[in-house]
């Protein structure tokens, strides 16, 4: 299964929980997305850039470009009241350059995702404490992270259908 059915089905879930507030203007549903790594080391700068080229607003969700320091938005994440939150990342999974996965809160501990000043995992354990959310990362192998690099042809391809199904699934809120 490919990480656009996991989203979709993953999405789905969060349809499913309340239907009847989706349909309707009380924004049960608060999705924060968040973009993390750092833009100048190669493939690092996918979260960013991923962020960077989302091009839709709404009440009901939020859009943060995070660089290494994502904690530093948890006052502003925590504010917003979300029902869910999705990181977006590089992630050394030991799959293929540019696969994508959906990987759960429990799973981010031993992954190889060493560019940011505090854990993910220690992130979004506080996240969710604080908020009750579903939290989940959208991880991406990277090639390389390399200071002064571009993003790779296979990570930057990943993140352009990543930007587009991502679009897609957040205009149906």
């Amino acid at each position: 299964m490919s990480i656009l059915n996991d989203l979709t089905n993953r999405i789905s879930k969060i349809n499913n929980l309340t239907t009847t507030s989706i349909q309707s203007t009380d924004n049960n549903h608060r999705i924060v997305l968040l973009g993390i790594g750092n833009e100048s080391r190669g493939d690092d700068g996918l979260g960013p850039y991923v962020i960077n080229n989302i091009n839709i607003t709404r009440d009901n969700f939020m859009l943060l470009n995070c660089g290494e320091v994502p904690e530093s938005f948890t006052g502003k994440i925590i504010k917003f009241i979300p029902s869910h939150i999705i990181l977006i990342d590089v992630a050394k999974m030991g799959l293929a350059v540019g696969a994508m996965r959906i990987v759960e809160c429990s799973e981010i501990k031993g992954l190889g995702i060493s560019t940011h000043q505090l854990p993910l995992n220690m992130f979004t354990d506080y996240l969710e404490k604080e908020t009750g959310a579903d939290i989940f990362l959208i991880g991406v192998e990277p090639k390389t992270t390399g200071f002064s690099m571009n993003i790779s042809e296979k990570v930057k391809f990943s993140a352009d259908l990543l930007i587009k199904d991502l679009t897609n699934l957040l205009i149906q809120f």
